[in-house]
């Protein structure tokens, strides 16, 4: 069997939660519950990125150093498996559901692309 690395490991699509308060926003991945980062409400949501993506590498080598198991995302993501079953959703629904009702729990993909839209708009 071939070692994994941390390169292998830093390219999987974990799936990361956020929590949005009024002091800002705190993000996670779900499978290694050790890396976390948070910003306050007038950080940037590309400081936050970069704050958990260091603290996945540091996790991740630690890890590897000590000879300890990764776990891995599940093969495939989960949000999507429950969300839109049939299809119905149109954008703007999607958008809502993120942003008017609170939304928490959306891969990292999703918030990604949602988040450095709103950072965009707010400079």
């Amino acid at each position: 069997m071939e070692d994994k690395t941390l390169d292998y490991y830093l390219g999987l699509p974990f799936y990361v939660k956020a929590r949005f308060n009024g002091e800002g926003c705190e993000v996670w991945i779900e499978e290694l519950p050790h890396c976390r980062a948070s910003v306050r409400k007038d950080e940037s949501v590309e400081k936050l990125f970069r704050l958990l993506e260091k603290e996945k590498r540091r996790w991740i080598e630690q890890m590897l150093s000590r000879g300890e198991e990764i776990p891995e995302p599940p093969k495939r993501d989960p949000f999507w498996e429950e969300f839109d079953k049939e299809g119905e959703l149109e954008e703007w629904q999607v958008r809502e559901m993120l942003y008017e009702r609170g939304s928490s729990e959306f891969p990292l993909r999703v918030l990604e692309t949602s988040l450095f839209a709103i950072s965009a708009r707010g400079k």
